[in-house]
């Protein structure tokens, strides 16, 4: 049966809202399940300003625009008593926060998408051990000496969202713009340079298409330039241009070394899309997808390059291949399932909290709910 508890959980949420992004998609995921969500978007207090006067002034103010950031969700908590708090990767929240929810009785929780907790902002660094969860999506962590140090943890991988990421046929008048044979989506790192560089350098008339932020400021292959579109792709134009590439290339981020990406957003979001996903082999890939059946891997730029010619030449073996990869994906790694496992998580470790409180919620409620 649906997840429909007579007294649905309330989650005060936070992360960024904008259309096409994580903290979006589990947002979204903790509605469809039937919880009563908060959110509170970073954005209305950080906004993503252009010119460099305008980041200065922003750089000038920060102390306190984290005060107000931190005091409003503490004010949110306060009208809302929420049953838990999740923040998406936290930005700029403060230990003193975390540890004021927790004194309200509120278990406070981060799913943290992020190679490492040490680099971005200043704040999360120290703040993030202060969870009494870090729901982590890299594999890698396993290894790391750190993961000791945390309250809880439990490995839930990323995800894709039902919402934005399904098959999306490009229409004729984007045709130019999508309908391309191999497309490399995502922010630019020296290592997706490297590799892309090296397709490029083996099949110089290549049909490629280049979108993600960073691209046109921090790549230096003159090779590459006429590929780049120059900024990122969301929603819906996101979805329509996987789904319009014959061929989407999956490079690892490569960043920061030891902490190296098995796995990204894209991972998961390039066969919910419908497409055919050449992917950089690793482990972790290959207990998600069957290597030739409903994904292709590569490793060497020779295997990168005879794979992309193959695949462009036999069309009918595409298409089984990336009909295979949407059939394991969807719906099983939708951030419906994602958050099922945080919330499963959360009822077992305070059952007897909440059925005092009167939610008639057992784990068993979670297992057919959403879009699982």
């Amino acid at each position: 049966m649906d997840y429909t508890p007579e007294k649905p959980l309330k989650i005060l949420f936070q992360g960024e809202n904008w259309y096409g992004s994580g903290a979006r998609a589990c947002c979204m995921a903790l509605r469809r399940l039937g919880c009563e969500v908060v959110d509170v978007d970073c954005q209305t207090m950080f906004p993503q300003l252009r010119r460099g006067s305008s980041r200065a002034m922003r750089r000038l103010f920060h102390r306190i625009l984290v005060r107000e950031y931190n005091d409003l969700l503490v004010d949110t908590a306060s009208w809302f008593k929420p049953d838990m708090f999740l923040a998406f990767k936290g930005p700029s929240i403060e230990t003193g926060t975390l540890n004021i929810l927790r004194d309200a009785g509120i278990p406070v929780y981060n799913y943290y998408p992020d190679p490492t907790p040490f680099q971005y902002d200043k704040t999360t660094p120290t703040s993030i051990w202060d969870y009494d969860c870090v729901f982590y999506t890299k594999c890698r962590w396993r290894n790391q000496p750190f993961l000791d140090k945390f309250r809880n943890c439990l490995f839930v991988p990323h995800g894709y969202d039902p919402e934005i990421h399904r098959p999306c046929p490009v229409n004729q008048i984007d045709v130019s713009a999508y309908a391309h044979d191999v497309l490399v989506i995502g922010s630019h790192s020296s290592h997706k340079e490297t590799i892309v560089d090296e397709l490029i350098s083996l099949m110089p008339s290549l049909d490629l298409v280049i979108w993600g932020d960073r691209w046109k400021e921090q790549c230096r292959s003159e090779r590459l330039k006429p590929y780049i579109q120059g900024h990122a792709l969301m929603g819906t134009s996101y979805a329509m241009a996987i789904s319009g590439a014959k061929i989407n290339l999956a490079v690892m981020m490569g960043i920061p070394p030891g902490f190296e990406d098995e796995t990204t957003m894209r991972t998961y979001e390039i066969p919910a899309c419908g497409g055919f996903m050449l992917h950089e082999r690793s482990p972790e890939l290959l207990t998600l997808f069957s290597e030739n059946e409903e994904v292709v891997c590569f490793e060497s730029k020779e295997e990168l390059a005879a794979k992309v010619q193959y695949y462009l030449n036999h069309e009918h073996e595409r298409n089984e291949i990336a009909r295979a990869g949407y059939r394991r994906c969807v719906p099983a790694y939708s951030y419906d399932n994602r958050m099922k496992q945080i919330l499963s998580w959360h009822l077992e470790s305070n059952s007897s909290v909440l059925r005092a409180n009167g939610y008639p919620v057992a784990l068993e409620d979670l297992s057919s709910s959403g879009n699982g």
